[in-house]
């Protein structure tokens, strides 16, 4: 970062040291805490609702739409599942036995506490629990026009 865009970010407040705005030719001490505000824009996901199959005192059994990631990842923060449930439903602390990729929809397994995750990723590792993947076919027509 050159000097020029130091000075811009700290008049702007962007940099805070300690929490506090500084002129941009203040010498750090000593555990100082140097902080700086970035923006960024999340990657877009498809706005479809999380259907709740199944919610008991200690399982949530949702069905996971596609383009969401599961977790927290990459560019993806806001735009996850477990912020998802946390932020609009109050549902945390979740733990998930299981996943399903980004661009994967179906049924996602969830704990609500450790005991329960420990059960069930115990059922699923042995093999108590199936995972049934099923793959959509997708038929494209193509209108060709002038070919024989």
């Amino acid at each position: 970062m050159s000097n020029d865009v130091i000075a811009q970010k700290c008049n702007s407040g962007d940099i805070l040291v300690n929490g506090a705005r500084v002129d941009p030719d203040y010498v750090l001490n000593d555990n100082d805490l140097l902080s700086q505000q970035v923006h960024r824009h999340e990657f877009p996901v498809l706005n479809l609702p999380i259907e709740f199959i199944h919610d008991s005192h200690d399982m949530l059994v949702i069905n996971k739409p596609p383009s969401i990631p599961i977790h927290p990842c990459g560019r993806y923060t806001l735009n996850s599942i477990t912020h998802i449930l946390a932020k609009d439903y109050g549902l945390r602390p979740l733990r998930f036995t299981h996943r399903l990729d980004r661009m994967t929809s179906g049924l996602l397994l969830i704990a609500k506490d450790y005991d329960t995750s420990v059960r069930l990723q115990s059922q699923i590792a042995s093999k108590e629990v199936t995972k049934v993947t099923r793959l959509s076919k997708i038929l494209y027509t193509i209108q060709l026009t002038g070919v024989n």
